[in-house]
């Protein structure tokens, strides 16, 4: 089966008359492409594409500052496809990834955030927890876990991906990990 191309969110954004999209559609992808040093600047101003856009936000709770414009990588199946489109976007521009646990992807996000060479503080990390993780014991574990897989000590926004089971234990933890300085900002 043919790995799926990344699902993301965006508006009628144009760079130079090209969208994200339209890009990313024209990569070929290979496994062993290096997406270092030559390649990697290549990738942050692209032929035909005029240097990277700025992006807007908006502010959350907690005077947090949210990209409008990020990426998602539902449905993305290939751990290799995933990892490059999470470093493309973020070359030309992206700030906001967005994620989930049941996605399986979080090593793929987490060395393309690490090799990118942005700062982790420009980056915008929305990671949603599984059904199966809800309650308070659950939540911590899986939190954890997830840090540990994006090779992160925080993350900018956690969410509970669908309010079933024990949400209200979730969202204890989550007041407690956000009193950590663990979350900058939750959700439902």
């Amino acid at each position: 089966m043919a790995a799926r191309r990344p699902m993301i969110i965006y508006a009628s954004l144009s760079l130079s008359g090209k969208t994200l999209i339209d890009y990313l559609k024209k990569q070929t992808y290979k496994d062993d492409q290096d997406y270092s040093g030559e390649r990697l600047n290549e990738m942050r101003n692209p032929s035909g594409m005029k240097g990277t856009f700025s992006m807007d936000a908006i502010e959350l709770n907690h005077h947090v500052q949210m990209p409008l414009l990020g990426m998602g990588v539902f449905q993305v199946t290939d751990y290799g496809l995933c990892k490059r489109s999470i470093l493309t976007a973020l070359n030309i521009g992206y700030r906001l990834i967005d994620t989930a646990a049941c996605y399986e992807k979080e090593g793929a996000e987490g060395e393309a955030v690490k090799e990118c060479g942005i700062s982790r503080k420009e980056v915008f990390l929305t990671f949603k927890m599984k059904i199966q993780d809800a309650g308070y014991d659950k939540t911590m574990r899986s939190f954890e876990k997830t840090l540990k897989n994006l090779q992160r000590d925080y993350l900018n926004l956690y969410l509970i991906h669908m309010p079933y089971r024990d949400c209200y234990g979730s969202w204890r933890a989550m007041e407690e990990l956000y009193q950590a300085g663990k979350i900058k900002t939750i959700g439902v």
